[in-house]
């Protein structure tokens, strides 16, 4: 007879082998996002979506949900004052929290960072990489829907205040990604460098880029493999540059519409915290809503009004819009003595904070000191060499937008 086949050896035990785990599909991020926008006790979904980031290739509609859900969250959470209020009178588990809110916000701006510039050629002929071997190959509408997350995170960390330092970071990772293409510059120029305060951070950001950048060409005006990389930051920051509208007006202070009165103030009383359930149609809702379009202007402003003279930190973020509504769709499902609307509790605070940014005079908000960044930003660009199609443009285009 034959002998009996061995049995396979067994692994040692000083050695684990771990289990390969599954990927998240469409489906379970969808359904993750509205867990943690919906219930207070799913906050372990947040590193669960981070995670969909880190492999963002594999599914696109992934990633895309992925962001959406975790925008929404910490912009509501940003307006609540998760990180402006820490203070030394925190006990141990708000401590605890924090650092713990924190570290994830910290990944999840680096993230969309590296998903904003994309893959892309050093200029060395080597693949690029991120240190957290998070996967770059992203298409230009993930890249805007990218872009757009840290936007709000902007606005949202202080209401009423624009983060320049996170701004400046993620426009560093688009213009020297290697995918700054004309959706992300469309997107960039018709809904943010339109409001006054974006526009005033976009001159500094470009002026630093500039100066702290290597845009060196070869002598012949022919890029190699050692200056494709500078020959492709210097036409990226000629771009934004080039299409920053040239306005210098002051930024004057919107008075308050009788709707924002009402609903405005310490008097507003917040809607209690109890997120139990699954709205889903409150999460539908605010999906839509980060994709919806105003028809009478850019973030439902009045077509009459003046079109540069908006201010992107002045308006309400995402998850603040996303919490009133939240707020407002529960109050209609309400019936009797308890059917009564009341405001979202990010709401109530955002507009809080909102009201003390508006005693500062912001420096942004002075047309002189626009003028001022614009003439430096363009001095320190100009003195850098460029490439030769770049001469082209600017020689022809000088006497419109540089000289207006």
């Amino acid at each position: 007879h034959a002998p009996a086949p061995r049995p396979p050896a067994r692994p040692s035990r000083g050695r684990r082998y771990a289990m390969p785990k599954r990927l998240l599909a469409r489906d379970d991020t969808v359904s993750l996002g509205v867990e943690l926008n919906t219930n207070t006790a799913s906050v372990n979904n947040v590193g669960k979506l981070l995670t969909v980031l880190k492999s963002s290739g594999s599914d696109v509609r992934a990633t895309k949900n992925a962001i959406i859900a975790l925008e929404r969250w910490f912009s509501e959470r940003l307006c609540l004052g998760d990180l402006r209020d820490s203070d030394a009178t925190m006990d141990d588990a708000e401590r605890t929290y924090t650092e713990w809110f924190d570290k994830h916000y910290k990944v999840f701006i680096k993230r969309l960072c590296v998903l904003v510039g994309g893959d892309g050629d050093r200029g060395d002929g080597k693949e690029k990489k991120d240190a957290s071997n998070t996967n770059t190959q992203t298409d230009a509408k993930t890249r805007v829907l990218a872009f757009a997350a840290v936007m709000e995170c902007a606005r949202s960390e202080v209401p009423g205040r624009f983060n320049n330092e996170l701004f400046g970071t993620v426009l560093g990772a688009a213009v020297t990604g290697g995918n700054f293409g004309e959706e992300l510059l469309g997107a960039l120029t018709k809904r943010y460098l339109v409001k006054t305060d974006v526009r005033y951070h976009c001159y500094a950001a470009v002026k630093r880029l500039a100066e702290s950048s290597d845009l060196r060409v070869s002598t012949s005006g022919k890029e190699t493999a050692a200056t494709g990389s500078g020959g492709d930051l210097a036409r990226n920051l000629y771009d934004v540059l080039s299409r920053t509208p040239a306005e210098f007006g002051d930024y004057k202070k919107k008075k308050p519409t009788r709707e924002t009165k009402e609903t405005s103030g310490t008097k507003a009383k917040p809607a209690a915290d109890d997120a139990d359930g699954e709205d889903f149609e409150a999460m539908l809702g605010m999906m839509k809503g980060t994709e919806q379009t105003f028809p009478d202007g850019e973030d439902g402003e009045d077509a009459d009004a003046d079109p540069f003279g908006g201010a992107w930190c002045k308006e309400q973020a995402v998850g603040e819009r996303a919490a009133s509504d939240t707020a407002a769709l529960r109050a209609s499902l309400q019936t009797g003595s308890r059917k009564k609307a009341r405001q979202a509790t990010a709401a109530v605070k955002a507009d809080e904070a909102r009201s003390l940014s508006n005693e500062v005079n912001d420096k942004w908000a002075d047309g002189k000191k626009h003028r001022a960044r614009f003439q430096e930003t363009w001095l320190a660009l100009l003195r850098k060499p460029f490439p030769n199609d770049v001469y082209r443009k600017v020689l022809l285009t000088c006497h419109k937008q540089i000289m207006p």
